[in-house]
């Protein structure tokens, strides 16, 4: 079984950037997913405990958090 890794500071999932920037996940997931293909942030595979387990999950790097507005425009 995996173990779970320790995430850095700046890195945050799809679901966790939504709830933050107040938009909806699948929203915020069609900007992300431009946002990477521009080569504009980072995409990493972190083992986190889902709730479900131990499992992999993206993170994308957004860099520390000034302002919901910050994360997504």
């Amino acid at each position: 079984n995996p173990i779970p890794t320790v995430v850095p500071e700046g890195w945050y999932t799809v679901n966790q950037i939504a709830k933050m920037s107040n938009r909806n996940s699948i929203r915020v997931n069609v900007i992300i997913r431009e946002e990477f293909r521009a080569g504009k942030i980072k995409r990493q595979l972190f083992h986190t405990d889902t709730g479900a387990g131990i499992r992999p999950v993206w993170h994308y790097y957004v860099g520390k958090i000034k302002t919901k507005t910050h994360i997504i425009k």
